[in-house]
């Protein structure tokens, strides 16, 4: 079948080809392909497929509307995803390889890295446009030097609240900050090793985990006016570090190491309120930190807890943290790093890259006494697989 040959490098279409081929012929061949894509795609809130190449890096606006992939080809796509599922894309079919995407909190600009030399670009974006992407706007200066991990999930560039700028890092980390109105670029006192970036809640502030030049790994805020850091929690895993989408909260994790050598030791997260350093909440698993999925006003967190369950954890309160089951780790955390937790309290979803050529949105489903085991698909669920499916969202 025709819809199996998509199957590894666009999902999405594979499931329309399926769709198309029993629609125009419904015999049991074509049931059966229409049900191993079902199969594939049943537990996806939604797809976003049709990339050219291999997923590197993934961004996305704060209510996961715009998305803008790069590959390992260098090529970059862009997504819009509406409220009722449909969506749209377009390749950019740029002449050079581009790779760290960057996607304003809006989701009206996107910017990206030229791949040869650190040249920066943006371009705005009009969901309702005939065309969403418009031109492409070069920047003065570059990030030449360009921090080991840019390719992939490292948060090295990042707009402003409003996206009229763009801060990005080098591998020195010397800090560039671009005002997109005029093209120019001024560098930043060099108070921190700026690994990744991201603003904080207002235009003034930077929230890095950086190190101190006197002290252990620190998630530190940065006043962009003043040239001053502050420290928003000291002794940090690198590796568990992340920002809300408003810029306002940041999750942070240090390892508490144990003494039995058949655990990984405690992984102790903490919320932490940017504009003030204040500690909102805290949370520890036994395992090792991994980045936590934060939703977009930092009023709640995912972590991973074990295999394929996920503790979902609410800041404003002390409310006990919710079990669900979401996305394994066997691809490596840079499948979920940097991007939003999306939907709701009690229906959460990830937005992941578990599938090396397609942005899945995971429905993170509550554990305790509600059976989770995979359904016998009939056909009433294929019809009402193929009316989702003709929606738009794969």
């Amino acid at each position: 079948m025709e819809s199996d040959q998509f199957t590894k490098t666009n999902p999405g279409q594979a499931a329309l080809a399926a769709l198309a081929a029993y629609e125009t012929a419904p015999t049991q061949e074509a049931r059966s392909a229409l049900m191993r894509r079902y199969e594939n795609l049943r537990d996806t809130a939604w797809l976003l497929s049709g990339v050219e190449g291999k997923i590197a890096a993934t961004a996305m606006s704060t209510d996961g509307a715009v998305t803008l992939v790069t590959t390992d080809r260098g090529r970059a796509t862009l997504f819009l995803r509406s409220a009722e599922g449909r969506v749209r894309q377009q390749q950019l079919r740029l002449a050079d390889n581009v790779l760290s995407p960057v996607v304003s909190r809006d989701g009206r600009r996107i910017a990206y890295l030229r791949e040869d030399d650190g040249a920066v670009f943006w371009h705005d974006v009009t969901s309702s446009g005939e065309r969403p992407v418009g031109p492409a706007h070069p920047l003065q200066g570059s990030l030449r030097d360009r921090p080991s991990g840019t390719g992939g999930g490292m948060k090295v560039s990042a707009f402003s609240p409003d996206a009229r700028r763009l801060v990005g890092v080098s591998a020195t980390s010397r800090v560039l900050m671009w005002d997109l109105e005029t093209g120019l670029p001024r560098t930043l006192p060099n108070e921190v090793d700026v690994g990744e970036v991201w603003f904080g809640p207002d235009g003034n502030t930077l929230v890095t985990p950086g190190s101190p030049r006197s002290a252990t790994t620190s998630m530190v805020a940065v006043d962009i006016a003043a040239g001053t850091t502050r420290e928003l929690a000291g002794d940090i895993d690198f590796v568990g570090v992340g920002v809300s989408g408003d810029g306002g909260v940041t999750v942070v994790c240090q390892k508490t190491k144990t003494d039995d050598p058949k655990t990984s030791g405690k992984a102790n997260y903490q919320a932490v309120r940017v504009a003030d350093g204040r500690v909102l909440r805290r949370h520890a698993v036994d395992a090792s930190c991994t980045r936590a999925v934060i939703d977009a006003k930092g009023e709640r967190f995912a972590v991973h807890a074990e295999d394929d369950e996920w503790d979902l954890v609410d800041t404003r309160d002390d409310s006990p943290a919710q079990r669900f089951l979401g996305p394994s780790l066997f691809s490596g955390v840079d499948m979920y790093a940097g991007l939003p937790l999306l939907g709701t309290a009690r229906e959460p979803v990830m937005a992941t890259t578990q599938h090396e050529n397609a942005v899945i949105g995971w429905p993170m489903r509550m554990t305790g006494g509600t059976a989770f085991s995979p359904r016998s698909c009939s056909a009433t669920e294929a019809r009402w697989w193929c009316a989702w499916a003709k929606r738009g969202t794969v």
